[in-house]
């Protein structure tokens, strides 16, 4: 019997949203999860490209959303101090153009400020508002975060290809490997949740302080989480959908290498994300 719930066979095609959603709900239960979805069950590649292309748009609708509130923040912040003057653009089209346009490097307008000091042009100053393009360049923390993450998870498959024998002794076809990537999107997407809900909030101007310091402090906590989170969705995967000897070695092999490729590819495009905290655990002083 095929789990009705589950994005690959509800039913109707109208009813793919509410699976997507109901699969990343029990998703988070992997053993559970990969009891009641069998190898035995077709593998609906369009189905699966229909959750991740889903899983996709969310992020970004999200991002935009995150786009919006800064764009209004920098708005906010602005027109209230106390030299505020003139603007020459309202907050509402700058939010629109921030999540409609959420890389654009174009700026509406300007604010001018009325100084008590005497400025060149008659103690007028003119800034300019900062352009969405200029908000989704300074992600570079969490951008590190979501590439190891991606990375990491991205890799686990690659790794059967090192596993023939290991592969055809328990049938497992890439089709079932495809699922279980498909199907843990739904992990990364929650990272990647995370980090944009956590990132826009430590840099809105507007929150409050204890917010950031709690937010600062819970990063190192929760991307560990993720990380173990991501190990035992595998872990899961292969223990009780495909059903491999030797399966803790298999376990094993695949998040040991997928976590060292992920390093090595992280150190090469943000090398502090590994230097940094490498360097505190050696020399804690």
């Amino acid at each position: 019997f095929e789990p009705r719930w589950c994005v690959e066979f509800a039913p109707r095609r109208r009813g793919i949203p509410r699976a997507c959603l109901a699969t990343v709900m029990r998703s988070l239960r992997p053993w559970r999860y990969w009891r009641r979805v069998k190898m035995s069950h077709r593998v609906r590649a369009g189905r699966l490209a229909a959750y991740l292309l889903l899983l996709l748009a969310g992020l970004y609708v999200l991002f935009c959303l995150s786009q919006g509130a800064r764009a209004w923040d920098q708005w906010w912040e602005r027109t209230h101090d106390p030299t505020f003057s003139t603007s020459s653009v309202g907050g509402t089209k700058l939010v629109i153009h921030a999540m409609l346009l959420p890389f654009s490097d174009r700026s509406l307008g300007s604010a001018t400020y009325t100084r008590l000091r005497r400025w060149p042009g008659g103690g007028l100053l003119t800034r300019s508002y900062r352009a969405p393009g200029r908000f989704a360049s300074s992600w570079t923390e969490e951008a590190a975060a979501a590439a190891f993450c991606g990375v990491f998870f991205a890799a686990c498959p690659l790794v059967f290809l090192a596993l023939p024998a290991s592969r055809r002794r328990a049938k497992v076809r890439w089709g079932h490997i495809m699922r279980i990537t498909a199907h843990g999107g739904s992990y990364v997407a929650i990272a990647a949740v995370i980090i944009l809900v956590s990132g826009t909030v430590r840099r809105l101007e507007t929150s409050p302080w204890w917010s950031r310091n709690v937010l600062a402090a819970a990063e190192a906590p929760v991307f560990i989480v993720l990380c173990a989170a991501l190990g035992l969705w595998w872990a899961a995967a292969i223990r009780a959908y495909l059903r491999m000897e030797h399966g803790r070695a298999v376990t094993a092999a695949v998040l040991t290498t997928a976590f060292f490729a992920a390093c090595a590819i992280l150190f090469k495009t943000h090398p502090t994300f590994i230097v940094m905290p490498l360097s505190r655990l050696l020399f804690p002083t």
